[in-house]
């Protein structure tokens, strides 16, 4: 039997994360009064809603668990590796990817490090990128190639190729730096997605993307309406 979905309304903080905690504290050894639970949720006061939320709650869990354990030990599909690929490089969290698969986080992990999708280590920034893998590494980029920039840890446009100032061993070239928009009204239909702004780059600090093709990943599809002007390359 298919649960309902419970209705969220603006006010109401029905995070995954927040009812997990309201479940522990409620099954404490202590637990806490309702009206703490219907605090915590930001919730009106309604016992009956307060217990469809949690079973709901458990409901999902254990249905993700099931899942899970049926392609435990199952080696990726095809679509599988692609949708890690994808969701990786659009900026989505391994925990969001391995749910969205019913697989484990470890599973996503391996395929993104297998596969060479350059990775974004936390804590980094311009003055500490992170490592470009093997597969990206290129000594030169076409006009128009959508590349990863390791110091800016994000998707980039080879714009052009230009005469760099100090290191003579290797080429530097102006990028557009793709950055995705906020739709911030309610009221008007969303007209762009991403957005750019203009940032060098030697090619030891650019990954190349090409290799992911051979997975059915099209790096150019999610941009294309936007930087029409820039004559991104056919995958």
């Amino acid at each position: 039997m298919t649960k309902s979905k419970i209705k969220v309304k603006e006010h109401e903080n029905l995070s995954e994360a927040n009812i997990k905690r309201v479940i522990e504290l409620l099954e404490a050894e202590k637990p806490i009064p309702k009206k703490d639970a219907y605090a915590i949720l930001n919730i009106s006061p309604n016992p009956t809603r307060l217990a469809k939320i949690i079973e709901n709650y458990k409901a999902e869990k254990a249905e993700l668990e099931r899942r899970r354990a049926q392609n435990r030990g199952k080696p990726p599909e095809a679509h599988e590796i692609q949708t890690c690929i994808e969701g990786y490089l659009d900026g989505d969290s391994i925990s969001d990817i391995a749910q969205r698969l019913y697989r484990s986080v470890g599973f996503v992990k391996e395929i993104v490090e297998q596969v060479g999708v350059p990775s974004r280590v936390v804590g980094a920034n311009y003055s500490n990128p992170g490592i470009i893998p093997e597969p990206c590494i290129r000594e030169s980029f076409e006009v128009g190639e959508i590349v990863w920039h390791a110091k800016e840890h994000a998707m980039a446009i080879i714009v052009k190729e230009l005469d760099q100032v100090k290191d003579k061993s290797a080429k530097y070239y102006r990028t557009l730096v793709i950055e995705a928009l906020e739709d911030d009204s309610r009221f008007y239909l969303k007209q762009h997605n991403y957005a750019g702004r203009y940032v060098g780059a030697y090619s030891y600090d650019l990954g190349s993307l090409e290799h992911l093709k051979q997975y059915g990943v099209d790096v150019y599809r999610p941009y294309r309406q936007d930087f029409a002007n820039f004559s991104l390359k056919e995958n």
